[in-house]
């Protein structure tokens, strides 16, 4: 779902704007005139200049001005509402400002809490990973757009009226550069209004989530016998250790200290391979589960 952008316009006229700002600031730069304000949930900057038209930017969420909040559903057929409500009552072609900024994201609906799932995203190549409040939020930050998951009910402080809901929330965000991004010239708000652009925006936003390398849940779901305990201790011990290629070369000096044949050396190699690789007693229900939901919801995209 669209849900934060930056719009920037040139327009000759913004008293339908200023008319329509709950309050303003004017700052003087000499050349140039700012004008600074807030329209419902909307931030609105004019740069005011004799030399050229007013320059607006509008910058917020799309589904919270429609809707009020970003957890009820923004259908596709409402964005298209929403643009039409914004050209209607700022007296301005909205629709043709062009778009420096679009986060795109949806609230996945999950089992349990959120950071039960996040922290199996592991990294993601080319971008920085910072984990907020013990995994209550996670970003990848690349230089010019971030992948962020939080836990949406605790963000939007409703744990009352959600007491017993999980909300996952995944955004993509376009921060700059964004015709780089999709190979485009110029990217209108007007094409927010087009189902094909919001179909490559959902399976940009399923994509780069299936690229997060990931980790395994450690929970043991075998039978508890010795042997698959002493296998799935085994598992987890080569995994904290680095993987198998590191592991067995931990044990490469040891092998030549103690003189032990090349047979010997073979058996432990076949064991610690076979062992790490049956995989027989970790599970990956959470990342099975958020996987399925975010490849539906993109596949339901725009709805």
């Amino acid at each position: 779902m669209i849900d934060t952008i930056v719009a920037t316009l040139e327009h000759p006229n913004i008293r339908g704007i200023l008319d329509n700002l709950q309050s303003y600031s004017l700052t003087d730069h000499g050349s140039h005139e700012t004008i600074r304000g807030k329209y419902r949930n909307l931030n609105v900057e004019i740069e005011v200049s004799k030399s050229r038209n007013k320059l607006i930017t509008l910058l917020g969420s799309l589904h919270k001005f429609y809707k009020g909040n970003n957890i009820s559903q923004f259908a596709f057929s409402e964005v298209r509402e929403a643009i039409e409500e914004l050209e209607d009552e700022l007296m301005a072609p909205i629709g043709k400002a062009e778009l420096a900024r679009i986060d795109i994201g949806a609230n996945i609906r999950t089992k349990e809490k959120p950071y039960r799932y996040l922290v199996n995203l592991d990294y993601l190549p080319k971008y920085r990973k910072s984990i907020i409040r013990n995994y209550e939020t996670v970003y990848f930050t690349a230089h010019n757009r971030e992948l962020a998951f939080y836990d949406k009910i605790r963000e939007s402080r409703l744990t009352m009226i959600h007491k017993n809901e999980h909300l996952l929330r995944y955004e993509y965000r376009f921060k700059n550069s964004i015709c780089q991004q999709l190979s485009r010239n110029q990217i209108t708000v007007d094409l927010l209004k087009e189902e094909k652009f919001q179909t490559e925006l959902a399976t940009r936003w399923k994509d780069e989530y299936m690229r997060i390398k990931r980790d395994s849940d450690v929970v043991f779901n075998g039978e508890p016998l010795i042997p698959n305990i002493r296998d799935f201790l085994t598992q987890n011990g080569i995994k904290s250790l680095g993987g198998l290629n590191r592991t067995l070369l931990l044990f490469e000096d040891s092998f030549s200290k103690y003189n032990k044949s090349s047979n010997h050396k073979s058996r432990v190699k076949s064991w610690l391979n076979k062992t790490y690789k049956s995989n027989a007693f970790l599970s990956t229900k959470h990342l099975r589960e958020l996987d399925f939901k975010i490849v539906k919801r993109a596949r339901r995209w725009p709805s």
